[in-house]
């Protein structure tokens, strides 16, 4: 007919008789798509596989053996990638479970509409460890909500030790 590429219009489905979409794939549950090549082989473990799981979530397997995902925006730039062992890069191969890197001088930001305001918390096996905060006061807190030194809104500085015993205040004007 001489139609070539961009100039077909397809419509069709696979599993349904109703497409939504130019290409529309339905099963009764678990619809996956699998991409192989000749290199990696082409049995059920092999490839990546994308779809819907038995929970209706959405999810991405990259089945390679030491193979990740990548995630590319504009002109083939490596934006993100997570690579086989789960740790996420952004801007940068991840050395740690989250690695970012970025030439401007803010790499992260907090940001919440939270009255309570915007923090930072860390912790080791689920105990928090330290605790930074913004609340109106800029707070540091070593664990279990005691205050262990504070910039308070008044320009105030406090200082305590373990235990939110106050050991130094310097107060502002």
């Amino acid at each position: 007919s001489g139609l070539v590429g961009s100039e077909m219009c397809i419509r069709d489905s696979i599993g349904t008789i109703t497409p939504q979409t130019i290409l529309h794939l339905h099963d009764s549950t678990n619809t996956r798509i699998q991409f192989t090549d000749t290199a990696m082989g082409a049995a059920s473990g092999d490839g990546v596989i994308v779809g819907l799981n038995g929970d209706d979530d959405f999810f991405i397997n990259n089945r390679e053996s030491g193979k990740g995902i990548k995630f590319f925006t504009g002109t083939d730039d490596e934006r993100m990638v997570i690579n086989s062992s789960g740790d996420v890069g952004i801007h940068t191969d991840p050395a740690r479970r989250l690695s970012l890197f970025d030439t401007d001088a803010c790499v992260l930001e907090l940001n919440s509409t939270n009255s309570g305001g915007t923090s930072l918390r860390i912790q080791h096996n689920h105990a928090d460890k330290m605790f930074l905060g913004l609340a109106g006061d800029f707070i540091l807190e070593q664990s279990s909500n005691v205050t262990d030194s504070a910039i308070r809104a008044s320009g105030s500085l406090l200082f305590a030790s373990g235990g939110g015993t106050e050991r130094l205040r310097i107060a502002s004007g």
